[in-house]
């Protein structure tokens, strides 16, 4: 009778991120749910951090959300769709955040700068240039020492810092499982493809012209 007991009492077995069927969230319910969430909510908060970052402008950032015609929410996605490939490729939940949001923050902080010396956003076409900038390098150190300490030293912490968190969370987050990778490369590889074809602005394309 106790065994009947003891049997009937244990907890129904939950998803765990090392099982090979699964590959999300360990110790949850609605694991494919919960990483969708988690996954749109990383993803909404650097988009926002980006636009607020390039603009300046707080309520100039929250408006661009706001607005109905602005491709806000569609970058949302985009970001989203990113973030889970990524995490595929990687073989860790929401590591790909420590590869897209530094990169990301830093292309958009380095925008908004040009846009602040020259008024134009930044180009592709701008990195071309990028080894007449560390040219200028030595004139800098010169020029301005101190701003020249306060870089170096901001990106070696930067970066130091950011190989710590890769390592921790490889240690710390279980490996994904074959069939959650596949997955999500599933989901997001065809998704992604999609929205490439229909960048090209030298076509009509009515999923773009409605896309928001």
């Amino acid at each position: 009778m106790a065994r009947i007991k003891k049997g009937v009492g244990k907890s129904a077995p939950q998803f765990l991120e090392g099982d090979p069927a699964t590959g999300y969230l360990p110790g949850r319910k609605w694991p494919v749910i919960r990483y969708g969430l988690v996954s749109l909510l990383a993803a909404t908060i650097l988009v926002f951090a980006i636009e607020l970052i390039v603009r300046g402008d707080f309520a100039g950032t929250v408006g661009f959300f706001l607005q109905p015609f602005k491709p806000g929410w569609t970058t949302i996605i985009i970001f989203a769709l990113i973030l889970i490939g990524l995490d595929a490729v990687l073989g860790r939940s929401h590591q790909s955040l420590m590869i897209v949001a530094p990169l990301t923050l830093a292309l958009a902080f380095v925008g908004h700068q040009k846009s602040l010396y020259l008024g134009d956003p930044l180009y592709p076409t701008d990195f071309l240039y990028s080894r007449q900038i560390v040219a200028l390098m030595p004139l800098l150190v010169r020029e301005r020492p101190g701003t020249a300490i306060a870089l170096a030293v901001g990106i070696v912490g930067s970066l130091s810092l950011l190989v710590y968190g890769w390592r921790l969370w490889r240690r710390r987050v279980p490996a994904l499982g074959r069939k959650g990778r596949l997955a999500r490369l599933t989901l997001t590889v065809p998704l992604l493809a999609f929205f490439v074809s229909i960048m090209d602005y030298a076509t009509f394309s009515w999923t773009r012209d409605r896309l928001q």
